[in-house]
């Protein structure tokens, strides 16, 4: 089984440890996160033709971000 690349490995944490443990938020603010991370991963992949393991925190700019909720409005 392949590694976890850092960018999966701290999402994952964000989503399952930090947002429920430390910040306290709902079920339901954890699951509109983690839609958005999903299409985020699907606008990389078709807009920018990177995988998901690929994704690393050097793909992340502003144009990417603008980018991004242009694609998602």
């Amino acid at each position: 089984m392949k590694k976890a690349n850092d960018f999966a490995r701290l999402l994952s944490g964000f989503l399952n440890n930090y947002l429920p443990h430390e910040k306290g938020v709902s079920a339901n603010t954890i699951k509109s996160y983690s839609y958005t991370f999903i299409l985020f991963i699907k606008y990389m992949h078709e807009n920018r033709n990177v995988s998901v393991t690929r994704l690393s925190f050097t793909h992340f700019n502003k144009d990417l971000v603008v980018g991004f909720l242009d694609w998602i409005q």
